[in-house]
């Protein structure tokens, strides 16, 4: 019988606080494209389109703001583990939220 090794990431109580934080802002910022879409063309006026272009971009500057303070919490050893960081997981946000400001974009013409 092999014994299976059960890898423990431990991370410091500010880093997984701040972790939660980005998982949550990043969740939000890719429902935002989702939300708009379901958002009926009768009720897409320009004070609306741009209110939800206002709401992405302020997510977004959220999310970089909490990377940073990631990237500045983060032991050179946690870098290397924390899937996070190993799967580039902000990038992935940064696709969503370029995705997203595009489309609402066209959308004000």
């Amino acid at each position: 019988m092999s014994k299976e090794i059960e890898t423990k990431i431990v991370v410091s109580a500010e880093l997984r606080k701040l972790l939660i934080e980005q998982s949550t802002a990043i969740a939000t910022l890719k429902r935002v494209l989702i939300n708009f879409k379901k958002l009926p063309k009768t009720n897409q006026t320009l004070p609306k389109i741009t209110g939800r272009l206002t709401n992405l971009e302020d997510q977004w500057k959220t999310c970089q703001a909490l990377h940073v303070r990631i990237l500045q919490t983060v032991t050179a050893e946690e870098e290397k583990t924390i899937p996070y960081l190993v799967e580039e997981e902000f990038f992935t946000a940064e696709d969503a939220y370029l995705e997203a400001a595009d489309y609402i974009r066209d959308e004000i013409g």
